[in-house]
C-alpha cells in the first residue's frame, strides 16, 4: 500500500497554488489531502493494527518514536533536516535520479514539486533501509514518474531556448537515440 499517496496529492495542491496561481483550489487540495494523510498515519492504520504504531515509523526512528514526533523534530530543526537530506550517503541516489533523465528536470524545477514527498521520505529514511534509495523497489516509483514528466518539460524548455542545440540533436537522432538509451540503462543500473 502507498500510504503517502495523499501527501503526493497535497503537493499537487501546492503545485496548483504556486505554479498555476489558483490559490483557493490549491489550498483546498493541499489541506484536504494532508488531513487524509495525517489521519491515515495517526488514526486509521493504528486502528486496524490494534493500536500499534505505524510500521514504517521505525525506519525513521532516529527522528522520533511517532509520526507527530518525527514531524515535530523535522520542523523544529530545519538546519539539521537539510543536513540529513543532503548527507553524503544521499549524493549517489540524487545523482542517479537526475542522471537517468539527463538532468533535464533542472530546467523545469516547478515540475519537481510533485516529487518532493517521495524524495524527502527516501532521503530521510535510516541507512538501515537502503531499499528506499534503490530503483529496484517500489519506494522510488512516484519519484521516477515525476522525474520523467519534469524531464519532458525540461526538454521542451530547452527546445524553446536553444533551438540550435535541439536542431543538431534532431539531425543526429539515429546515433543519439541508441546511445542515450544505453546511457539510461547504465544510469539506472
Amino acid at each position: 500500500c502507498k500510504e503517502e499517496a495523499p501527501l503526493l496529492v497535497a503537493f499537487f495542491g501546492l503545485y496548483v497554488a504556486l505554479v498555476e496561481r489558483d490559490w483557493r483550489s490549491g489550498a483546498e487540495i493541499f489541506l484536504a489531502s494532508f488531513a487524509v494523510f495525517w489521519l491515515l498515519l495517526t488514526q486509521v492504520i493504528p486502528f486496524f493494527k490494534s493500536g500499534a504504531t505505524y510500521t514504517y515509523v521505525a525506519r525513521y526512528g532516529y527522528l522520533g518514536n511517532s509520526v507527530a514526533e518525527i514531524a515535530g523534530n523535522l520542523l523544529a530543526h530545519p538546519g539539521q533536516t537539510l543536513g540529513l537530506l543532503f548527507a553524503p550517503g544521499n549524493h549517489h541516489y540524487l545523482l542517479k535520479l537526475f542522471e537517468a533523465v539527463f538532468f533535464l528536470p533542472l530546467l523545469a524545477p516547478s515540475s519537481l514539486l510533485l516529487g518532493v514527498p517521495t524524495l524527502v521520505q527516501n532521503l530521510l529514511v535510516s541507512p538501515d533501509f537502503p531499499a528506499h534509495r534503490s530503483f529496484s523497489y517500489h519506494y522510488s516509483a512516484p519519484l521516477v514518474a515525476t522525474m520523467v514528466v519534469a524531464a519532458i518539460y525540461g526538454a521542451a524548455r530547452l527546445r524553446r531556448r536553444a533551438p540550435a542545440v535541439t536542431g543538431w540533436m534532431a539531425r543526429q537522432r539515429g546515433l543519439l537515440v541508441p546511445l542515450l538509451f544505453l546511457y539510461w540503462i547504465n544510469a539506472m543500473g
